[in-house]
């Protein structure tokens, strides 16, 4: 984890000055707050669903800037810090 404003986020990651962070959603946290948290940080936010379902539960809250993404999606998550 990693302290940010308002709490943590589950990862941070930078390379050349790039920095992106990472919420893993398993269903059992607070989306809503991680949503909130991520939206001020002012970098590349990646939430990691566990599952299409419950992305496409959430992905109606996410700010435009951030992705929401499952396990299928790892070749996107993967390009972030080429």
């Amino acid at each position: 984890e990693y302290a940010v404003d308002g709490g943590f986020v589950d990862l941070r990651a930078t390379k050349g000055g790039h920095e992106v962070f990472v919420e893993v959603e398993t269903g059992k946290s607070d989306v809503v707050a991680n949503i909130q948290k991520c939206t001020a940080l002012g970098a590349t936010v990646v939430f990691f669903f566990l599952t299409t379902a419950l992305r496409d539960t959430w992905h109606h809250a996410m700010p435009p800037s951030a992705l929401a993404l499952t396990p299928a999606d790892l070749d996107q998550f993967a390009g972030l810090l080429r």
